[in-house]
């Protein structure tokens, strides 16, 4: 498998993870997971889900305003890219393609 589909830049001075100008974190797989499953037993599964519905919403607006003014993109051009380069995972695995 090669690298990553998408450019990581690190920063020198900090050491910060940025991909598309935005701050990334390489954590395990298994941490991220035994977190959501903490706190899914704790607080019950459709709880969760709701927080972390609301949660991935607010990430991808976040998201969508750093593109478009990093790249001058109007709201359905921000649209578009967003479809076009955030599933790269699926895309690249030809499982995957948005057109409008």
């Amino acid at each position: 498998m090669a690298g990553p589909a998408v450019p990581i830049e690190v920063d020198p001075e900090t050491g910060i993870w940025r991909t598309d100008g935005l701050p990334m974190i390489d954590l395990p797989r298994h941490f991220l997971v035994n977190i959501q499953k903490s706190l899914e037993d704790a607080i019950g599964a459709d709880r969760f889900r709701g927080i972390m519905s609301g949660s991935a919403d607010l990430s991808a607006l976040q998201w969508c305003r750093a593109e478009a003014k990093t790249h001058g993109l109007s709201p359905v051009e921000t649209f578009r890219h967003y479809l076009r380069t955030c599933p790269v995972h699926l895309r690249s695995r030809d499982t995957l393609q948005f057109f409008i």
